[in-house]
């Protein structure tokens, strides 16, 4: 537990979706989607794993989106000097990110 309130009838615990952790009401009453657990409506989270959510949300929301579809990026590999104009998008599966430019990369 890491609320310090004594939990009886009236003051319940509440468990946090993200980190599982009990809370009291007060502690943990914000609800937030969390997308990368499946949880498409808003789910109670505490305040520390609420602002993380809002995070990857917004992640999702823009820089996800991007990656998708494709961007120019500089990209510099290792001990290269010169930085090479690569396009990075993420690969069908969502689990590499491939970089197109003069030569092709995948990372995983």
């Amino acid at each position: 537990m890491q609320c310090d309130a004594k939990f009886d009838f009236i003051t319940r615990k509440h468990h946090c979706r993200r980190c599982g952790k009990c809370f009291c009401d007060r502690c943990c009453s914000q609800k937030v989607p969390l997308r990368r657990m499946c949880f498409v409506d808003p789910v109670r989270q505490c305040a520390d794993c609420a602002l993380v959510s809002h995070r990857e949300a917004e992640f999702y929301d823009k820089q996800l989106k991007v990656l998708l579809s494709g961007a120019t990026f500089l990209v510099t590999f290792g001990d290269s000097e010169k930085p090479e104009t690569m396009v990075c998008r993420l690969s069908n599966n969502q689990r590499c990110l491939v970089l197109d430019g003069d030569s092709h990369r995948e990372i995983e």
